[in-house]
């Protein structure tokens, strides 16, 4: 039996992750409390599955220290007046250090090439920076009970009539949730494409894009992708799937990493290929 507060024990390395385990995955840290500033376990548990965690403080320029992959985490709300948005009433408080991280680091590290994977909040910042408009308070999103239990189910979106309507697949994963804000389907960047959503009520029909949650999404170009989820806390084969990929296509023959081959749509289109989605 789970209490209140365990870390789910979902971490059991394959080989394919043993392999990986040279990887360096970068992750900016945040305030932990009054006097104390790091990384939450949960964080550090997961990204350790895939390779080794390296906490960046705010001291660290752009290739200071040499990382292979960012992965940029949930946390509280993101300050509205950095992408161009008046503030909500239900909007919380941020944390200083990762909104000094968005707007010192995020697009330096863009331009770098480098990979980077964004989860909730991460998710949201890459969204915004990409011109994508966030809904600051969902209201009636389903959130899960405890973090680590299913909170609702998200679907492969397909485009009907000039792409004004979108039609879930049949195929449904179970994510867990916590978040409040998000980004609408016809409110995302068209840099980004929208690889699973969430739908209140689904039935099998079409629906107008304004009532579909993105809730995973790929840069079109850029080696770059978000899940709304947190798989750190709730295990999804389709996150993990997308981390194993990207550092496949980043690894060469002799274990190395060379970031210039990391490809985003590669790997979705392997994903949803294996699961049969399409």
């Amino acid at each position: 039996m789970k209490t209140e507060g365990e870390i789910p024990s979902i971490y059991f390395k394959t080989k394919k992750q043993q392999k990986m385990s040279k990887v360096k995955i970068g992750i900016p840290g945040w305030s932990t409390g009054p006097q104390s500033y790091g990384v939450s376990k949960t964080y550090l548990e997961y990204i350790s599955t895939f390779g080794i965690p390296v906490i960046l403080t705010p001291e660290i320029e752009v290739g200071d220290v040499e990382i292979d992959m960012l992965f940029l985490s949930g946390g509280p709300d993101l300050n509205p007046g950095l992408y161009g948005q008046k503030p909500s009433y239900f909007n919380g408080t941020g944390d200083l250090f990762r909104q000094w991280f968005y707007i010192s680091r995020l697009q330096q590290y863009i331009e770098s090439g480098i990979p980077i994977m964004g989860i909730c909040l991460g998710m949201q910042m890459l969204a915004a920076h990409f011109g994508s408009r966030i809904t600051q308070h969902l209201g009636n999103h389903p959130d899960s009970k405890n973090r680590w239990e299913k909170g609702h189910q998200v679907y492969v979106p397909v485009y009907t009539y000039g792409e004004e309507l979108v039609y879930p697949q049949n195929f449904g994963m179970d994510v867990n949730s916590h978040h409040h804000q998000g980004v609408m389907l016809n409110d995302l960047s068209t840099d980004l494409l929208a690889t699973q959503i969430f739908i209140h009520n689904r039935q099998n029909r079409e629906i107008p894009q304004s009532e579909a949650v993105v809730e995973a999404f790929i840069h079109n170009n850029l080696p770059i992708f978000g899940v709304q989820w947190h798989p750190e806390e709730f295990y999804d084969e389709y996150t993990t799937s997308m981390v194993e990929l990207f550092i496949d296509n980043i690894q060469n023959e002799n274990g190395n990493f060379n970031k210039a081959n990391a490809s985003p749509r590669e790997p979705f289109q392997r994903i949803v290929q294996e699961a049969q989605l399409v």
